[in-house]
């Protein structure tokens, strides 16, 4: 948890069953003022994943 609330950006990636997951942390980070960028297309994951 202490690198979620450290980090300059959170990035959320799921594939699959677990998408939904993924895009309901990534929305509850954001309305707590942690923002959250979640990627479900594996190509755009690996374009957000890179740029950390």
């Amino acid at each position: 948890m202490q690198r979620i609330t450290s980090a300059n950006r959170v990035l959320a990636l799921a594939n699959g069953l677990s998408a939904p997951l993924a895009s309901d942390l990534a929305m509850r980070l954001t309305a707590i003022g942690r923002p959250t960028e979640f990627v479900s297309d594996p190509i755009g994951q690996q374009i957000s994943a890179r740029q950390l």
